[in-house]
Order: structure tokens, then C-alpha cells, then sequence
């Protein structure tokens, strides 16, 4: 048997023509859809509306490549780029919107790696968790910005337990899963303690 779909195609306000290059769609607290892109900027359909407008934020560059976005228990989102590290948006519901970028100074020999954020996810507690070519790191928010931390699985450093992780999920229950490019899939189960702050 088949089924028909009816279709909505959302164009730009402006051109009139499809959103290319589009890389992440995510749906926030208030029902708006953000579209992250490969380099051609940063877009919203507003709850209830079909059209997309194009986010201008004076501090963000069109060629910003968005990979990824989560939304923090404090109420900011973050944008995870390729190769900018980690972008937060304070007050991103308002016109007042605040723009903070966390990454590794250019001038570190790691930079390139560690600017990398495939997929973000934030955990019941309250962590943003980002996958990476360096594996998963996990940050806490703190009064100036984003800090990483160090961490435990099952007693092991958060520095040898995972290769390249791509892809992170987070369940009804508040677990968040983690594929780990060669070490298969893994479970985080915040509830019983299993991740541990070092």
C-alpha cells in the first residue's frame, strides 16, 4: 500500500527559492525550527509560521559551518560548528540575543581537532556533551562561559575511553547515548553515577 504525504516546501522570505547546504535542524523550547548550514548561514521558522527567516547576528559569518545545535537548562542554545568550536546564544528568544564563542585558541597545535563538534547534547544534569574527533567532551556552565571537565566511565579517564564520536542521542529517561567510531555504542546513565566529575 502507498501513502500520500502532503508536502510543505519553506522557502527564504527573500529568494524565494530552498535553504541549501543545511546541516542540522532543531526544534527549541518554544516550537521554532533552527536550520544550521554548511556555510550559508543561520535560519528559524517561527512557531506557526511557513516561512524562513535568516538569523542575523552581527557577530556570526554567514560561512560558519553549524553541525549541531542543543538547548541548556539555563535557557541558551548552543551551535556546534566545524572547526569554531562551540557557540552559545544568551537570551536567543529575544532581541537582546548575547553571542560567546568557546573554542581552542588557533595558535594551539590542536586547535583544528578540538574545534570539531559533530553532534551536541545536553544531559539531565545539566552538561552539554559534544562528540568530536578528540571523542566526547563534556562542559559545565559556569559564571564566565563554558568550562570543560574531566571525567569518569566505570572508573576509566574520560582521556582514553572514547576514539571519534559522531553521534549522540538523549532519551525520554535522560541517558545519552554515544556512538564511538570503533568502540561500538555506549550508554551514559547519569542517574546511577556511572559519569563522574574528576
Amino acid at each position: 500500500p502507498s501513502t500520500d504525504l502532503n508536502t510543505i516546501l519553506y522557502t527564504s522570505d527573500k529568494e524565494k527559492h530552498p535553504i541549501e547546504n543545511i546541516r542540522d535542524l532543531y526544534k527549541d523550547r518554544y516550537g521554532n525550527i533552527w536550520i544550521g548550514t554548511w556555510g550559508k548561514g543561520l535560519y528559524q521558522i517561527l512557531n506557526g509560521s511557513t516561512q524562513v527567516r535568516k538569523v542575523r547576528i552581527p557577530a556570526l559569518d554567514d560561512s560558519l559551518i553549524m553541525t549541531s545545535f542543543a538547548e541548556g537548562k539555563d535557557g541558551n542554545m548552543y551551535i556546534g560548528t566545524w572547526g569554531s568550536g562551540i557557540i552559545r546564544l544568551s537570551n536567543f528568544s529575544s532581541n537582546d540575543m548575547e553571542v560567546s564563542f568557546f573554542a581552542i585558541p588557533k595558535n594551539d597545535p590542536h586547535h583544528i581537532d578540538w574545534n570539531i563538534i559533530f553532534d551536541l547534547e545536553v544531559s539531565a544534569s545539566g552538561y552539554l556533551c559534544a562528540g568530536s574527533p578528540k571523542g566526547l567532551r563534556i562542559f559545565k556552565e559556569t559564571g564566565h562561559g563554558l568550562e570543560e571537565i574531566e571525567y569518569r566511565i566505570d572508573g576509566e579517564s574520560s582521556l582514553n575511553r572514547f576514539h571519534e564520536v559522531k553521534s549522540l542521542y538523549k532519551d525520554n529517561a535522560g541517558t545519552i547515548w554515544v556512538s564511538d567510531y570503533g568502540g561500538g555504542v555506549v550508554s551514559l546513565l547519569q542517574k546511577q553515577s556511572v559519569v563522574d566529575e574528576i
